[in-house]
């Protein structure tokens, strides 16, 4: 992984791991969760068959291919401890379709067509559905349509923070003056500079360079 001027670069596996600056968790309206486990806060969501567009501070409007997405977060709970287990539901979720978890506890599942604004439209096996946001906890996206993660404690990356709580697991961080490219769920993710407010090597050694 190759860090110009202020951040790190990672170099031979098995040294030893650091931390530059503290992750802070996300504080816009949507928590949009990757694949990979990655993360982006949101202002706005839209959803389309061809993948999500998003809304939000760090990366201004961001087009996501379905398949690096696991789930959206509409309303996380007030509980930090509940929302990770939120979070951690959707991540290792199983089956193969998309699910809508409600406020009110109950789940509906279908291929989700649609987020436009307020309302998702879900097509179930009943016919299509449509939902208003405002009673939907997250949506779970189907599990195996999602591309495929390996962990691999050899592979030189890093999670890379953001200043609105975004969260990238990072193969490549290019910083060039007051702008950065993050390298990240198989997409280029460009922001300022000033936006990288953590950055933690993992499976490499983290070399730090002068500013």
């Amino acid at each position: 992984m190759d860090v110009s001027r202020r951040t790190a670069r990672t170099e031979n596996p098995g040294g030893r791991r650091g931390l530059v600056g503290r992750c802070v968790e996300p504080n816009a309206a949507r928590t949009v969760l990757l694949a990979d486990g990655g993360l982006l806060a949101a202002d706005s969501v839209a959803l389309e068959k061809e993948g999500l567009t998003t809304e939000g501070e760090s990366f201004g409007t961001q087009a996501v291919p379905r398949e690096s997405l696991a789930g959206i977060v509409f309303h996380a709970p007030a509980d930090r401890q509940e929302n990770d287990a939120l979070q951690d539901r959707i991540v290792s979720a199983t089956g193969r379709s998309d699910r809508l978890l409600l406020l009110n506890g109950d789940e509906l599942t279908g291929r989700l067509e649609s987020l436009s604004g307020d309302l998702a439209k879900l097509e179930t096996d009943l016919g299509p559905v449509e939902v208003q946001s405002d009673r939907i906890r997250a949506v779970v996206f189907s599990p195996t349509a999602r591309r495929p993660t390996k962990a691999d404690n050899n592979r030189l990356r890093a999670w890379v923070g953001l200043g609105d709580g975004s969260r990238l697991l990072a193969a490549r961080l290019i910083v060039d003056g007051e702008s950065a490219t993050v390298d990240a769920a198989g997409q280029a993710w460009k922001t300022s500079r000033k936006q990288i407010v953590f950055l933690q090597p993992i499976g490499g050694r983290a070399v730090y360079l002068p500013t």
